[in-house]
């Protein structure tokens, strides 16, 4: 009797739940959707004797409701052509001041560097007033490194070679520095040396226009050693950078994570197309780490025509984009 009374109990208690459904479930979705009509049909109720799976037994996924936060194409597409300088060519032939250079160009100049030269340091890209570029680019013609076709590393003796000391980027920026164009250099670190960042665009500024903008790398080889830590090949904490036709190797560190490219506090727009990219952690990885920028969304990246390799460490080389 004990057991029939419980049953009966709870057949009872349901069918009281079911009536109050009935009756004031419809009147409280209508407030809800009244209230926060963006989420409107979040609520919604199916009939279970309806089938919700789709012919391949997988559950369908509902389009409206995932519309929202559905990802986008680029709003904004970097355009890379090359564009003729204006002024003057600033030649520095092996063992001239590249600091010197990068001080004295003006917005529209060249900055010609001897093939085969090596300038060692830490440089840094001044702010420039004016909108136009700096180019700074190898003495070898495009004819050896045609626009549009990736470098490989069996043309590094046609590229100068620009390489740290030490643990400091070989190029980093100053803070809102703008408008260098790089073609047709290596990049690298002294032997025996552990690096963090090769090439440093940004690093924690906590303001937009603090962030570096407008770098384009270009037909650039850009790499690590074999038996030292380098844990970036590029970070691009700054605003519309490009790397295009470059190759980026050996960037791999013992006890760390190591990206051939990252950036965690830059907006974009990004175009990384048509890249060699060997990283040991990651290729390609935006986030990771919190923006000092309030609020920073990373967008507009525009990604393609990469090849990847194997590094060193048993870990996935590319993860989704956040």
């Amino acid at each position: 009797m004990k057991k029939v009374s419980l049953i009966i109990s709870s057949v009872c208690v349901i069918s009281l739940a079911m009536f109050y459904y009935g009756r004031f479930g419809a009147q409280a979705h209508s407030q809800i959707d009244a209230v926060h009509p963006a989420i409107s049909g979040r609520f919604a109720h199916s009939d279970p004797t309806v089938s919700t799976l789709s012919p391949n037994g997988l559950a369908a996924p509902s389009s409206p409701a995932l519309a929202a936060v559905d990802p986008q194409l680029p709003r904004v597409y970097l355009n890379t052509d090359y564009v003729a300088p204006t002024g003057q060519t600033i030649v520095v032939s092996g063992g001239g001041n590249l600091q010197s250079a990068f001080d004295q160009a003006q917005p529209g100049d060249v900055i010609l560097l001897q093939a085969g030269a090596t300038f060692t340091g830490n440089f840094v890209l001044p702010n420039k007033t004016g909108a136009g570029w700096i180019t700074v680019r190898t003495s070898t013609t495009d004819a050896k490194l045609p626009p549009g076709t990736r470098v490989t590393p069996d043309l590094a003796s046609s590229m100068p070679r620009i390489i740290s000391p030490n643990s400091e980027p070989a190029i980093q920026t100053a803070g809102g520095a703008h408008h260098f164009r790089f073609v047709g250099i290596e990049f690298g670190v002294a032997p025996g040396t552990n690096i963090y960042n090769i090439i440093s665009f940004g690093a924690d500024q906590t303001s937009l226009a603090q962030a570096p903008h407008d770098l384009i790398i270009d037909r650039c080889y850009i790499h690590g050693n074999a038996d030292d830590n380098a844990r970036r090949g590029v970070m691009i904490n700054s605003a519309s950078t490009a790397i295009i036709d470059s190759y980026i190797s050996n960037i791999h560190e013992v006890g760390a994570d190591s990206q051939a490219i990252a950036g965690w506090n830059g907006p974009g727009p990004f175009k990384i197309v048509n890249n060699y990219l060997e990283g040991a952690g990651e290729n390609f990885m935006l986030g990771g780490a919190d923006p000092s920028i309030q609020n920073l969304v990373q967008s507009d990246i525009e990604c393609g025509d990469i090849d990847r390799a194997y590094g060193r460490c048993a870990l996935p080389l590319s993860r989704p984009l956040p």
